[in-house]
């Protein structure tokens, strides 16, 4: 039987995936990998929330299962659980998975931050 395995997403560097981007917290995020083989993610009360589509919609995330090639915004950046596995694996051993500058994970243009509330919208 295969082990549960738990990986804290975020800007400290003492996180399991860090990636550098000012709109994801210090420990923004959980993802539990499931002896199943199936992903729950968790916003731990971050500041610019995670999110999820849902019926073609950004939908605050607090916490839901999600499947590997299922779309994921932690603040603005953009990603799947995939990608994000592919760079723990790509860094095992070596230390936290730090993202590098450029690669192939994008901003999303879809959404904007409301001014007045903080909130994540949708751009019209």
């Amino acid at each position: 039987m295969a082990a549960i395995k738990t990986y804290v997403i975020g800007r400290s560097p003492d996180c399991d995936i860090v990636r550098a981007d000012a709109t994801i917290s210090r420990n923004h995020a959980e993802l539990v990998e499931g002896a199943d083989g199936r992903y729950f993610l968790t916003d731990r009360e971050s500041a610019a929330g995670t999110w999820t589509k849902v019926s073609g919609e950004w939908t605050r995330l607090r916490q839901a299962f999600v499947a590997p090639e299922e779309p994921v915004l932690l603040g603005r950046y953009a990603t799947t659980i995939k990608a994000l596995l592919k760079l723990l694996a790509e860094h095992k051993g070596t230390g936290p998975a730090t993202a590098p500058a450029a690669d192939s994970d994008q901003l999303v243009g879809g959404v904007m931050r409301n001014p007045h509330t903080g909130e994540i919208v949708r751009k019209v």
